[in-house]
This record gives C-alpha cells, sequence and structure tokens, in this order.
C-alpha cells in the first residue's frame, strides 16, 4: 500500500513547516506526479528530506518536485513493503531505488 497522504512542493520551507523530527518513510515524485523514490529514516524524516534536497544523497533524487511521508515504527519494514508493492504493480522499483532493502 502506497503513501497515502498529502504531496507537498519539495522545497526547503514546505519540509521545514510540515514534517516532524519523527522516523518514518518518505516518498519523492517527478514534475509529473511518478515516483521516483521511496526512503525511510530512523531518526528524522526532516533531515533525510533537507539531505535530498540539497544533493547529499545523491543526483538522481535532485530531479524530485513533490513529497509526500507517514510516520511509522518501523520504517525500515515499511519501506521494504512500499518497494515490493511498486515493484508488483511496475515491474520495476522507482527510478533512484536500485534495490530493496
Amino acid at each position: 500500500m502506497a503513501i497515502n497522504t498529502q504531496r507537498f512542493d519539495f522545497t526547503e520551507v514546505m519540509i521545514n513547516n510540515v514534517v516532524p523530527e519523527k522516523k518514518g518513510v518518505y516518498c519523492l515524485y517527478d514534475t509529473y506526479g511518478r515516483i521516483i523514490y521511496y526512503g525511510m529514516s530512523e531518526v528524522s524524516i526532516k533531515n533525510r528530506l533537507l539531505s535530498h534536497l540539497n544533493g547529499k544523497e545523491g543526483k538522481c533524487t535532485q530531479s524530485a518536485r513533490f513529497f509526500s511521508y507517514e510516520e511509522s515504527s518501523n520504517p525500515s519494514l515499511r519501506e521494504r513493503l512500499l518497494l515490493e508493492d511498486h515493484l508488483v504493480a511496475f515491474r520495476t522499483l522507482p527510478q533512484c531505488n536500485e534495490k530493496i532493502g
């Protein structure tokens, strides 16, 4: 099951205003709303998103234009389930995810 929360513009202002300093998962989308990356944080979703925005997580995710997130008590498991669901639905992982787990 995908992350079913609101999508936000992938900007520093938006990340700082809406994302908690809690563990969980997040999704990055391209200009057309296609999922390009699922990620997780065991500490702070906000810090991980800012890291992607600032290019510290690689070039691929810098093309993101929107994001969504959800808090999770087990982010690693939730990320794996999101990636497995994407693989079943689209027969491929999101373009910036190289593997599951």
